[in-house]
């Protein structure tokens, strides 16, 4: 999966052992784009835009994973490291 094919984090191999468990072993092209600036420290604010089913979603929500601390029991908010993107449905 692009970025996450060499994962930087225990967080990041995780989360890819459990993509390609469910069954997905290649991004979509909108994944392949979005996926390393979405994962770069620091993040990148990023608009983007395909059509419905081609894994948008997936995309951010992989993401926002990467950067939860699972050992940390307390909601976890960056102020000066927002991270932002437009997720536009056609």
């Amino acid at each position: 999966m692009g970025c996450l094919a060499s994962p930087n984090t225990s967080r990041q191999k995780r989360l890819l052992e459990g993509v390609y468990a469910m069954g997905f072993n290649r991004p979509s092209k909108i994944q392949e784009k979005a996926l390393p600036m979405m994962l770069a420290d620091p993040p990148q604010n990023l608009i983007a835009q395909s059509q419905s089913g081609t894994g948008k979603t997936a995309a951010f929500v992989l993401a926002m994973l990467s950067r939860v601390r699972t050992e940390e029991e307390y909601p976890q908010v960056k102020l000066k490291k927002l991270y932002s993107a437009v997720i536009l449905f056609i």
